[in-house]
């Protein structure tokens, strides 16, 4: 039956426009006979490896990394501190985990539209369905600062940025279309609620990375464990390789491009403490969504992308030595 309505909690609540419960996320059918702790399991894993997946792809594809360098990418996003302090709330980790296959489907798509573009718009609305809007609002800026940085190969025949913004406003539109039967209750519950008419600035900028905290996400932590919301860390190695990979000389375009993602996350995650996202936060999107701290997975994503390229460029090195 569909979860229309619970009477079970509070005085009644309505459980099918709530998007965080994951109604029509297909992947979530897959667990409905087990009980919750083995299901919740089981998405962890599928999901982890989901987001490795992908950024090994787009790593290979955009990037154009061998296939260790492009492993190790994928390594250091799908078990990045970011994404495994978000194995708690599981409905992120599911949105987040199609963060990378939708880069690669935009680098796709760029260059067979017709056969791409529809995967794109099905990927983004499988990540709405996963229920975490704001996952899905930091994916699409994301997309347009990609866009914008024009990262795709000089080999590509759409050379054009503005053709690039078109693929991924049409991909949303595949996106809503095929999400309606959750967005439609969404919408009306949200309207309902005290962010119908959008946070105030003050709470849109709850939960900022606070400058004094940004060791402890960067860093390892070894007298307690900072909030999750404000972790990134790569590990000290993988730290290493991304300051590698964002100083190489190797993939100047690529690499130019995720150093600029890495640069609006970790903007964005200050939240109230730049005045940047403090002009943003009564703005459309921003002002919907509170903990401006997850931007962070930006930086996680681009960073591991320059990991990845930094431990090609190690590897490229250490060819030129072994032939001298």
């Amino acid at each position: 039956t569909l979860p229309l309505w619970s009477p079970e909690l509070f005085m009644g609540v309505p459980l099918l426009a709530n998007t965080q419960l994951g109604t029509f996320y297909p992947p979530n059918w897959l667990t409905i006979p087990l009980d919750a702790p083995q299901a919740i399991k089981i998405q962890i894993v599928i999901h982890t490896v989901w987001s490795g997946l992908g950024m090994y792809h787009l790593a290979r594809r955009e990037a154009r990394l061998v296939p260790f360098a492009a492993l190790i990418a994928a390594v250091l996003f799908a078990f990045s501190g970011h994404i495994g302090a978000h194995v708690e709330q599981i409905n992120q980790l599911q949105g987040l985990s199609w963060m990378p296959w939708l880069f690669l489907f935009l680098v796709l798509a760029r260059l067979h539209p017709a056969r791409y573009l529809p995967l794109m718009g099905v990927a983004w609305a499988l990540q709405l369905l996963s229920g975490h809007t704001q996952t899905v609002f930091i994916t699409g800026v994301g997309l347009g600062v990609f866009a914008l940085v024009d990262v795709v190969s000089t080999q590509t025949p759409i050379r054009s940025r503005l053709v690039a913004l078109t693929l991924i406003a049409v991909a949303a539109m595949i996106a809503v279309i095929l999400a309606l039967p959750q967005l439609i209750p969404a919408q009306e519950l949200a309207s309902l609620s005290n962010r119908g008419d959008g946070l105030n600035a003050q709470e849109a900028t709850a939960f900022s990375w606070n400058p004094a905290l940004v060791a402890r996400g960067l860093l390892p932590s070894y007298d307690a464990q900072p909030f999750a919301e404000y972790i990134v860390y790569f590990g000290v190695i993988g730290m290493g390789l991304v300051l590698v990979g964002a100083f190489s000389a190797v993939k100047r375009r690529t690499r130019v491009a995720f150093v600029v993602l890495v640069v609006v996350g970790l903007v964005f995650a200050l939240g109230r403490y730049t005045p940047i996202y403090l002009a943003l936060a009564n703005l459309p999107g921003f002002n919907l969504f509170r903990v401006p701290s997850r931007w962070l997975v930006l930086v996680a994503l681009g960073g591991a992308m320059l990991a990845g390229i930094g431990a090609q460029a190690l590897l490229r090195r250490g060819f030129r030595l072994n032939r001298l």
